[in-house]
C-alpha cells in the first residue's frame, strides 16, 4: 500500500505513456496517478498494489473517470460518495 510520498514508477500494464514517473508529494500527479490506475489496472492484484485506500477516499472526486466506471466503484465502496468526516471543533 502506497503511501503519499515518494517518487514512484507505474509498471508499462497500467501506464503505457511511456514515463509512468509520479511525483506523489505534488497534487497533480497524485490525482494523475489514481486516475491511471483505476482507469487501466487489469486486475484487483494491481489495484491493491498501486492503491491507498486513504488517499482514494481523499481524492476520490478529483480523478477524472468514466461515468460507468465511477458507478461501479461507488456501488460497490458507497461509503466513497460519502462527504468528508469533519472534526468536531
Amino acid at each position: 500500500m502506497w503511501t503519499r510520498t515518494g517518487l514512484v514508477t507505474l509498471d508499462q500494464q497500467p501506464d503505457w505513456s511511456g514515463d509512468g514517473r509520479y511525483d506523489l508529494d505534488d497534487p497533480g500527479d497524485l490525482q494523475l496517478f489514481y486516475q491511471r490506475v483505476l482507469n487501466q489496472a487489469s486486475s484487483a492484484d494491481e489495484l491493491c498494489r498501486w492503491l491507498n485506500e486513504t488517499i482514494l477516499r481523499e481524492i476520490w472526486s478529483s480523478p477524472w473517470l468514466p461515468s460507468r466506471l465511477r458507478a461501479l466503484w461507488l456501488a460497490r465502496f458507497p461509503e466513497l460518495g460519502a462527504p468528508p468526516k469533519t472534526l468536531a471543533g
